[in-house]
């Protein structure tokens, strides 16, 4: 009970602060920064009629994107004139952003109204700030043998350079050396399905001077499925009985297999005994 008693005094002593055409940031020169990993708060406040952050130099409000993104707050006490604002600035730091310039705007109310400015300067250290989570495990009771298992590690990271390794144990599977290091990016391991695949790995990723790393682990379990059968071509018969290329019988009469040709269909004793016999008989006559 004390504690909130306590904290609605203080909202009470800011918003009867009387600063109506100047800026305020808890008694600071500046806007106040603070960095998580690769995220950024920058906050503004004071009291005024309204506020807004912009790039150095821009009067237009800041254009959010996916790496920028402000939010502003309005705070009154009755009808107390002017409001007290607060302005958030949320920043996914990455390579590209680093001593970027930014700037708050706060603007008072008349008579005499002016603007007061302030600037910040992001300056960004390399860091790793986390690898998203990779299924624990990976099992290959679905998957056959012969096939192929694709596993990605996603890497959130505000450094210039980076290098990713997958490992099994302490063995290095596969790597990716001095990669341009963007805000978010994927590497992917593929391997051979197989029962020597199974193991506990993990993907590591360093900024390329080693001082900062992260790692995520995961294993492959189970037996995996026997390799897709194989259709064999099919075959064509032939119409004509084969040659025999060899020695010994065949169903032609066997013989040594000097290439004897097939016999043809039309060939039978019946006609061989016709010529002996005529043969014969001309013999016969002649004698």
């Amino acid at each position: 009970m004390s504690g909130t008693f306590l904290c609605k005094i203080l909202f009470l002593v800011i918003l009867s602060r009387r600063q109506v055409n100047s800026i305020e940031v808890d008694n600071t020169p500046s806007p106040v920064t603070t960095r998580t990993g690769c995220q950024a708060l920058l906050t503004c406040a004071g009291l005024g009629t309204s506020i807004e952050w912009t790039m150095f130099g821009a009067v237009a409000p800041l254009e959010e994107n996916e790496n920028l993104s402000t939010h502003t707050e309005e705070f009154r006490r009755g009808n107390s004139s002017p409001p007290y604002w607060v302005a958030n600035l949320s920043i996914t730091v990455y390579p590209a952003i680093n001593n970027q310039r930014f700037q708050c705007f706060l603007r008072g109310s008349p008579p005499g109204a002016r603007t007061i400015t302030h600037q910040v300067l992001l300056r960004v250290d390399p860091e790793v700030v986390a690898i998203e989570p990779i299924d624990a495990q990976w099992d290959l009771s679905s998957y056959h043998i012969g096939s192929n298992i694709t596993i990605g590690c996603s890497v959130k990271t505000c450094a210039e350079q980076i290098s990713v390794q997958f490992l099994k144990g302490a063995s290095v599977v596969k790597k990716y050396l001095d990669q341009q290091g963007v805000a978010n990016s994927a590497y992917v391991l593929t391997l051979p399905v197989s029962e020597d695949i199974v193991g506990m790995y993990a993907c590591k990723v360093d900024t390329t001077n080693a001082d900062h790393s992260a790692m995520q682990y995961f294993e492959i379990i189970g037996t995996p499925k026997p390799p897709l059968p194989t259709t064999a071509p099919p075959t064509t018969e032939g119409t004509t009985r084969p040659t025999n290329t060899g020695g010994g019988d065949n169903q032609n009469g066997g013989g040594d297999g000097d290439n004897n040709s097939a016999v043809p269909a039309s060939y039978s004793p019946s006609l061989l005994a016709t010529t002996l016999l005529t043969t014969s008989l001309l013999l016969f006559l002649l004698l």
